[in-house]
């Protein structure tokens, strides 16, 4: 039984280090956080081309614009965004004890993408667009169905 609590403990890092990487993805991968800021932007004008409230905006504008738009961005921001996230539906529900896993699991990958694009906002990197919300939480269901294949393998292998 020992072993157990060593071994949610490793996961308990596993998760910390997951959650330092996203974070270095998103903020810190191509400049330092706060010397890239341009404060001289008025917030109104960042707001205006920087933000998308319209869901699936972003998603369609990539197919109908496909043949602008090198791969690379449309692959990056689009499988990048739901596999970034299929970590966070495979290891936070061995972290959740109790019922309702599957809640919780996209529940947190809901606020941990909004906070994410919160901070993407308030900091002016990048751009808030709520088609990432959707993507993560998607990645984190994609996440949470391996989770339940991983646990039905293992029940079946013991």
């Amino acid at each position: 039984m020992e072993y157990k609590k060593y071994l949610k403990f490793g996961i308990l890092i596993l998760f910390i280090m997951y959650i330092m990487t996203v974070l270095y993805i998103v903020f810190l991968k191509h400049r330092f956080v706060f010397g890239s800021l341009n404060y001289d932007i008025p917030f109104e004008f960042y707001w205006k081309h920087s933000v998308n409230l319209t869901p699936f905006k972003t998603i369609k504008d990539y197919m109908v614009y496909e043949n602008n738009l090198s791969n690379n961005i449309k692959y990056i921001n689009i499988l990048g965004n739901i596999f970034l996230f299929v970590p966070f539906g495979i290891i936070l529900p061995t972290l959740i004890d109790g019922r309702f896993k599957f809640i919780r699991t996209l529940f947190y990958s809901f606020v941990f993408s909004l906070t994410i694009e919160m901070l993407q906002m308030i900091f002016r990197i990048g751009s808030f667009d709520v088609d990432d919300i959707i993507l993560n939480v998607f990645g984190g269901f994609a996440g949470y169905f391996m989770y339940i294949i991983i646990i039905r393998i293992r029940r079946l292998l013991n």
